[in-house]
């Protein structure tokens, strides 16, 4: 591990001397805190008092300035020349229109923040200035009316104009007739709202820090005044506070004292701000804060010199010897922190590699034991390694290995749900052992396969408990669910590395399944003493199967399979070779059924070898070939019974749609892709007639059709009917109808 050296202000002296200044300031530096804030605690009470006074006075001129306007508005929308104006603006009156116009002069007089004035009738969208400007369409100050109007007091209707906080402009407007729900028109004034503000609050002299605000209902700046700072960001925590109280807010890194005051008739928000910290309380506060750090320092460092620098001298050689790369969270100026952080780092990543180990190790289990079960090649040093991963408590006194294997698991009446919680409950029961006796590991290795590893962990009980615990284990599993297992034992080892040999053999005695039959035990012991023949396949007799199912004989084909399988029985090979000669009559059944047209289901190789190998058994295996080869015998038979017939159909489609043209036997023949002599014995089978005679047939019920419905010659309908020569087109129509072509047109006509 490299050793770094500790820089001079990251010693344990100048840390113990930090720590005990802080620790001598805390007396003093609360006593100091707590004037401080009796102090502050009356400056700001008093500050209350007299701001709510100065907020109570502002909002008090603010709505008797508007009352008067109010009263200015109202007068002036009595006035019979505004009434008329707003229930006929269209006349043309220039007597009237110059009164209103002086009365609009007048009204923009009085005071000196209204900029403009108007009358406005929704009639024609007439509106009048006072600048004597008349303007037919709709103001824009009237879409803003609709879309931010509010009710003032008595009636009167304002709303603000866009703009900056600086040059908002205030609309008042009042209805004509007064107060009506339906107006006919409008007396407005549009005020420069910041003049407004200044001209009615009549502010005195304000200190420089501080400032006086105005805010609408949706937190819109009103007004401010110019030594004010932008509140717009700050708009929430300011209407946060109780309308007629005070709070401080720390706003654009100051803290201020915070007045504001709710206008419920206008709805606006006062804010008066004002320093937090008044010079005098910066003062008191000051001097005791001073004398504490210079009384703690001293105490400190006599403290600091009072330890000795060898208490710690080991301390500091350990914090050296830390890694360079601690967490970033480590306070680099405290070697105590240094030394906690690395200890939790190095208890942190220990538990996540327990956790790791802990979540994996199922996944690992089952993959050792599928290992295993696949005859993979592990050896000594991996099973001791994966031993102590897993924690697998193994003895090394006897060891079995066993294959249980699902009977005809692909018929059983479950669901794959329920098939999948079945495994998994096996899995459970046989890895579940006998307490203090048998410890023992299962797996699922296939759907219907599992591998079950026993290991004896008292002596005394004897190598054979391990298979009384097996056959315990399946009697329990076939009494809950009611079907049976076929089980595969191997022969006992007594060591772990043994393992991979246990459960070949395990894998091979399972195999004899085949001869044995469902719900067997199999111990290798037994199956590796029966003899075993070589087995070669009757390649004369497989030929004679085929040949019978190509010619649709199901009687003949279920015998000849039967013969087989007699046969193989009798021989007793081993059980894969068994199942490669029946893979190839699979092969086989797959190459004779597509040769001749049939679908099978499945109707692919791949799916017909994978429902073949679903059969366990041999009985299992002769009973699904002989099923499966008699059905494709009957569907080749029927088939090749009605190729002919289908065969004639497509040659007579042919005919009705060529028999105009020259066609003959062979281009019959080159179109069905047969030899002629086929084609005219299966047309003669199938309607009784030649196709020549079928053909003139077609031709001659044509002929009939034009000599009676048309005025062509005899020899252009012989031509257009099909026929190249008119000795034949005669001869063959006096042979159909009795008459000559001449002869049967003149009796049409004369009927």
């Amino acid at each position: 591990m490299a050793h770094r050296v500790v820089p001079r202000n990251d010693t344990v002296f100048l840390n113990t001397l930090r720590r005990t200044i802080m620790v001598a300031m805390i007396p003093l530096v609360s006593m100091s805190l707590c004037l401080f804030l009796f102090h502050f605690w009356q400056t700001l009470t008093a500050a209350d008092e007299a701001n709510i006074n100065i907020l109570y006075k502002d909002a008090k001129i603010m709505d008797q300035t508007l009352d008067n306007l109010h009263r200015s508005l109202n007068y002036s929308a009595q006035d019979p020349s505004v009434v008329g104006f707003s229930m006929r603006p269209y006349i043309q009156d220039t007597e009237r229109d110059i009164q209103l116009l002086a009365m609009l002069k007048n009204l923009e007089k009085s005071y000196p923040f209204i900029h403009e004035s108007y009358l406005y009738s929704p009639h024609e969208n007439r509106q009048l200035s006072s600048t004597g400007s008349i303007v037919s369409a709709a103001p824009e100050w009237l879409s803003r009316m609709s879309e931010a109007s509010c009710t003032l007091p008595n009636g009167l209707l304002g709303w603000m104009g866009r703009g900056t906080a600086a040059a908002q402009d205030l609309y008042l407007a009042a209805a004509v007739p007064m107060e009506s729900s339906d107006p006919a028109g409008y007396v407005v004034l549009r005020i420069d709202f910041g003049q407004f503000a200044q001209d009615s609050l009549e502010l005195e002299e304000q200190d420089s820090n501080s400032a006086t605000y105005i805010f609408s209902d949706d937190y819109g700046l009103l007004y401010s005044t110019k030594n004010a700072m932008d509140l717009s960001q700050w708009a929430d925590e300011i209407f946060g506070i109780s309308s007629g109280s005070s709070a401080l807010k720390l706003l654009g890194g100051a803290l201020l004292h915070c007045t504001t005051l709710r206008s419920e008739g206008l709805g606006w928000t006062y804010v008066y701000t004002s320093p937090a910290f008044p010079t005098s309380a910066l003062l008191a506060l000051l001097v005791p804060i001073l004398v504490s750090i210079l009384t703690a320092i001293g105490i400190g460092l006599w403290l600091a010199y009072q330890n000795s620098k060898e208490l710690y001298r080991p301390l500091e050689q350990l914090v050296s010897a830390l890694p360079n790369d601690l967490p970033e969270a480590v306070d680099a100026r405290n070697e105590y922190s240094r030394l906690a952080q690395y200890y939790d780092a190095l208890l942190k990543q220990r538990d996540e590699v327990y956790e790791q180990v802990a979540e994996i190790k199922p996944l690992l289990l089952k993959e050792f034991l599928v290992s295993l079960a696949h005859g993979e090649a592990v050896s000594a040093d991996e099973i001791q390694y994966q031993a102590e991963i897993l924690e697998l408590p193994f003895q090394e006194t006897a060891f079995l290995a066993c294959i249980l294997q699902i009977d005809s698991y692909f018929k059983l009446p479950y669901t794959d749900e329920e098939k999948r919680m079945i495994r998994s409950r096996m899995i459970d029961l046989a890895s579940a052992g006998e307490a203090r006796a048998i410890y023992a590991l299962a797996t699922d290795v296939s759907d219907e396969t599992l591998l079950v590893i026993c290991n004896l962990l008292d002596e005394g009980l004897g190598s054979d408990a391990l298979l009384s615990y097996m056959q315990r284990l399946k009697g329990q599993i076939e009494t809950e669910w009611k079907f049976s297992l076929t089980m595969a034992v191997s022969e006992t080892v007594h060591t772990a590395e043994a393992l991979p040999a246990a459960c070949r053999q395990a894998r091979t005695a399972a195999s004899y399944k085949l001869y044995r039959g469902r719900g067997c035990i199999i111990p290798y012991e037994e199956i590796c003493r029966e003899p075993h023949q070589p087995y070669s396949m009757d390649f004369e007799k497989i030929q004679m199967l085929l040949q019978a199912l190509r010619s649709g004989d199901s009687k003949q084909t279920a015998q000849l399979l039967q013969e087989l399988f007699r046969d193989m029985r009798e021989r007793r090979a081993e059980p894969e070779h068994i199942r490669a000669a029946m893979k190839h009559l699979v092969v086989a059944l797959a190459d004779v059924t597509c040769a001749n047209g049939v679908s099978l289901r499945p109707d692919t190789l791949d799916a017909l070898v994978g429902e073949f190998s679903k059969r366990k058994t041999m009985p299992d295996m002769e009973e699904w070939l002989i099923s499966t080869y008699c059905r494709a015998a009957d569907q080749i038979r029927e088939y090749a019974a009605q190729r002919p017939n289908k065969s004639a159909e497509k040659i007579r489609a042919y005919i009705d749609s060529n028999f105009t043209k020259d066609i003959s036997l062979a281009t019959i023949a080159d179109y069905m892709g047969y030899s002629s002599t086929y084609v005219s014995k299966i047309f003669k089978q199938t309607y009784g007639m030649s196709y020549i005679e079928y053909m003139n047939s077609k031709r001659i019920e044509l002929s009939k059709q034009l000599l009676a419905d048309t005025q062509l010659s005899v020899k252009e309908i012989g031509f257009r009917a099909g026929f190249n020569n008119m000795q034949t087109f005669f001869r063959v129509f006096k042979q159909c109808v009795g008459t000559t072509p001449s002869q049967y047109r003149g009796s049409t006509e004369l009927s």
